[in-house]
């Protein structure tokens, strides 16, 4: 969120690369799908509305770490 707010496009390119293969191999999809968009529109120079794709992403992530945490109890 702080990288598309300051129009880093490079740092948010760089966490949802990892962020979208870390998702995928925990079975995270939507959240590794919501990864790749940025990943691939930063890269295509086409990223539209990064901050609300980025305040959507960290909405899933919480989700999918507190589902995590629920199931490790």
């Amino acid at each position: 969120v702080q990288a598309a707010e300051s129009g880093n496009v490079d740092s948010m390119v760089g966490a949802a690369h990892s962020l979208k293969s870390t998702s995928a191999n925990l079975g995270a999809l939507i959240l590794s799908d919501m990864a790749k968009r940025i990943e691939q529109g930063g890269r295509r120079g086409d990223l539209s509305n990064p901050i609300e794709l980025a305040h959507h992403t960290t909405f899933e992530f919480d989700r999918v770490a507190a589902e995590l945490t629920r199931l490790m109890e």
